[in-house]
Formats: structure tokens, sequence, C-alpha cells
């Protein structure tokens, strides 16, 4: 059991309003068009962006760790943010995540947190916050400045975030929701760095609760979540690129599609984006959104038309496939 007087020794008044430093940390495979994004729209906000790459694919294959490559080789790449980059290099495929997929998602997810923020935990004070996220879930400047400088309503948090299949021009009527974030302090008494923990609330706070880390926190019966957080843009690449990631899913998120042949056709996956299809040949159920709409897609990316094209407009709907 924590020290109470330990603990508060550490610690200020989790309200208080300061600047807080903000951590941003996701796992990275062939998402560049996001990771750009996401350094580009916020790095003047965000003190830290904790990048986690593996050479394996959340399925356990070996896989290049293209991120890595592209740092090395291409010293422009990205340059004028690599002070606030801690790249993590995760060298290992946990013992039973190929069988069982979870495992592997449990353990990338957690692997931010226990080797990522642990490696710079002496340069954050007890206030600052930890952001836990997908890559292809985006968030926007302002909800960053909200969290940087005004008062917590709660915590964890959690946010809403628009939701895009392919391309922000495919528009799901309902947000994802996830939790999201913590103070530094939370992340390390009540989840002992597993950033995985925070992203899986409920169970986490049963365990929470029956450890007695609730005496130490205000730990709120429902998550607050953020409206309009930012946005969630799934399977958001090039052909190719979809085909990529249907075989490097975790074996749990089943029907796992990048076992069917037929899917990872370039074709197939045109055709899919073209009409707004599930792999399951079903519809969306998506609006095709109009990019002048205020909330269609993150501002970097409206900013570069050209090289983003491929996920702002429906490259494929004029085409006979």
């Amino acid at each position: 059991m924590i020290k109470t007087s330990r603990y508060r020794h550490e610690t200020s008044d989790l309200h208080s309003n300061l600047q807080r430093k903000i951590i941003y940390a996701f796992p990275f495979n062939i998402e560049f068009d996001a990771l750009e994004t996401i350094v580009h729209d916020s790095s003047d906000i965000v003190d830290k962006f904790i990048i986690l790459e593996s050479n394996y694919s959340a399925y356990g294959d070996p896989k290049p760790r293209r991120l890595h490559k592209r740092l090395q080789n291409d010293s422009s790449y990205l340059k004028e943010f690599r002070e606030k980059i801690v790249y993590v290099f995760l060298d290992h495929f946990p013992e039973d995540g190929r069988k069982d997929g979870w495992i592997a998602d449990r353990h990338i997810r957690a692997s931010l947190g226990t080797l990522g923020v642990k490696s710079i935990i002496n340069t954050l004070s007890p206030h600052d916050i930890i952001l836990v996220t997908d890559i292809d879930e985006i968030i926007s400047r302002e909800t960053i400045l909200k969290l940087k400088s005004q008062n917590l309503p709660s915590e964890p948090f959690g946010m809403d975030f628009y939701w895009s299949i392919y391309g922000y021009f495919w528009r799901l009527p309902k947000p994802t929701r996830t939790v999201n974030g913590c103070t530094i302090k939370m992340l390390k008494y009540a989840f002992d760095f597993d950033t995985h923990a925070l992203r899986d609330w409920q169970m986490s706070r049963r365990k929470i609760q029956v450890e007695g880390y609730v005496t130490l926190f205000d730990i709120p019966n429902k998550v607050f979540y953020f409206p309009r957080a930012g946005w969630h843009c799934s399977w958001c690449f090039t052909p190719k690129n979809v085909a990529i990631k249907l075989i490097s899913a975790q074996n749990g998120d089943f029907p796992r599609w990048g076992d069917y042949p037929e899917k990872r056709s370039i074709t197939y996956i045109k055709n899919n984006i073209k009409n707004g299809l599930w792999f399951d040949g079903k519809s969306l159920g998506a609006v095709n959104l109009n990019m002048l709409d205020p909330d269609f897609a993150p501002q970097h990316v409206l900013k570069n038309f050209k090289k983003y094209e491929h996920i702002i407009r429906n490259k494929y709907e004029n085409e006979t496939l």
C-alpha cells in the first residue's frame, strides 16, 4: 500500500490553475500522415511526444522500423520537432501475444508508460498531463490548450472524437469515445506507469478501489469526456497501406480481415473507399462530408491538400474499378 504522506509530499492541488506540461504518447506502425499532423498542429503546446515503435507487428510478425529508418536517413524529416520526440523502441513481442492478441495490445499500450514516461519522469511534475492515444486519434489544439491551462474537470478524463473511415470525407454519425489522460501523479501512483490501465479504465477502477488508492484520489463515478476533442481517422491510408494495416492487426479483434487474401486486394480496398463499405461488404452508414465543414479535418491536413489528398477527397468516387 502506498503511504499517503509520501503522496501528499510530492503533489500540489490537483485542480490548481497551472501551465502544465503535456506529454502526448502513442504507438507507431505506418501512420506517417497522422504523425506529421499531430506534431505540426500541436508541437508548440505539447512538451514531449512519446512515440513507440517495434520491430514486430501487433500480430507478432517481424517488420521494419519505418519511422526509425526515416529519422536516421532523412535529417530534414521532422527536424524542427526532434527535440520534443522521445522515441521508444520495443524490441520484443510478448509471450502468448500471437495466440491472444489482447496480450499484445496490452503490452504495446502499457510500454508507452513503463518505458516511455518512466524514461523522462525526472523532468516532470506531478500535475503534468499524460495523453495516451492510438495514433489515428488526433487531439485538437483547443482541447490540449484547455488541459494545459484550465482546471481539470476530473481525472482520469476521456475524449469524444469525430470518427471518419478511409479519409475525412467519410464521417460516421457517432463519435468514438476513449479514456485518454490523467496527471502524472495518477499515472505513477494509481497505475504504476501502466498506460494501458489508464485506457482500460473500467477494469482499473475496480482495482484502484480494492487496493485502497481511492482514498488518495478524487475518483469519479463517471469519466468526463471532452466533446469534439479531435478526430479519429480509421484506416486513413493509401490502399497499399490499408493492406499493410490489415496484416498487422492483432490476433484478437475478430474477424481479422487480414487473414482473407481477397480483402487485401488493392482493387477491393479501392472499391470500399469509393463506396463507403466495410470489409464485410456492408455500408459504413457514413456521411460523405464536405471539406468546407468547419470541423472537417485538422489544420495541417487542410493546409497541405496535395500531400494529403488521398484522405481529403474520395479519389475513386468517379472511377470505374
